[in-house]
């Protein structure tokens, strides 16, 4: 079975068992945020999950893009294939960017976790006056999906950001040659150029299709340190949201109910807090709202401020 068609008769995709990624989903991942995200996220018990065009990696949507680009794939068969693929994709981002009518870009919306509840470049973008101010969420995984997939009118796709070059390459190849082989085209076909012409480029737009899915988690090397483990809702029929940042940046977003089951079961202290106080704070805040004990913690990190 495809990813595209895995994705067309599901709508919750667990992108680790399609790659043979991990054996298990983790049981627990571990969602960073403010201090007034925390609030938001308690207070309401929604969760928000960012437009693709709004995350921190200027790359996300292109990355794919320059990965095929620039990636010498020497003498392998397929080679042409996957170039000519690469350049319609980014022909088709191109559209969108300028907004063109005739231009179909999926839209999607991220909520991004980690595998790791302590994670100082986590920290660090929480960074306020030259201090790490913020929470590390501990989520159920199931109950986290459950939750997401509920009132969900898109696709639910979810699973481990793959870093690797070398690995997100060899994806790429299983995927065209996967898709490629369904239509009845081999490697020598591809060389002879014994194919028929419709089969080829159903079985291009095909491939398109599947990298466009497998394209969110797939991320640059620099970003491995954050050990991301994340959701994405593709297409969406949900109203936007908006934010403004301290940076003057307008987010867009949308937000999906987490209260049954609350998934929540544990929280860690970024380093710069002082802990005792924000342990009763939050304990006190918890009472008043009738909610079940939750494990705090502070972080195990030693900074000087």
């Amino acid at each position: 079975m495809t990813l595209n068609d895995l994705c067309e008769q599901n709508n919750i995709v667990d992108i680790d068992s399609y790659l043979r990624y991990r054996k298990s989903k983790p049981s627990y991942i571990y969602h960073y945020t403010s201090t007034q995200g925390f609030l938001n996220i308690f207070e309401h018990a929604n969760i928000r999950l960012t437009n693709c065009n709004c995350l921190n990696d200027k790359k996300e949507f292109v990355y794919l893009i320059e990965l095929i680009s620039n990636y010498d794939f020497k003498n392998y068969v397929f080679k042409n294939v996957i170039k000519e693929i690469g350049q319609t994709m980014g022909e088709k981002r191109n559209y969108y960017i300028k907004g063109n009518e005739d231009s179909q870009s999926p839209k999607y919306y991220i909520l991004s976790c980690s595998l790791e509840d302590d994670l100082l470049p986590m920290w660090i973008y929480y960074s306020k006056n030259g201090g790490y101010y913020g929470y590390s969420l501990k989520f159920r995984t199931d109950r986290l999906i459950k939750n997401l997939s509920k009132t969900n009118n898109g696709k639910l796709l979810y699973g481990t950001v793959i870093y690797n070059k070398e690995r997100q390459i060899r994806i790429i190849k299983q995927i065209v040659e996967s898709v490629f082989k369904g239509y009845g085209i081999s490697g020598e076909d591809i060389l002879n150029k014994n194919y028929s012409e419709a089969d080829y480029i159903q079985a291009s737009l095909e491939v398109i299709e599947a990298l466009s899915y497998i394209r969110i988690f797939f991320k640059d090397t620099n970003f491995r340190n954050e050990l991301e483990y994340r959701f994405a809702i593709l297409n969406s029929s949900d109203a936007d949201n908006f934010s403004i940042d301290d940076k003057g940046f307008i987010r867009n977003f949308i937000e999906k109910s987490i209260c049954d089951p609350f998934p929540i079961s544990g929280i860690t202290m970024s380093p710069s807090m002082e802990f005792l106080n924000n342990f009763i704070s939050i304990q006190n805040y918890m009472k008043s709202r009738n909610m079940r004990p939750i494990i705090i913690k502070k972080s195990k990190l030693n900074m000087r401020f």
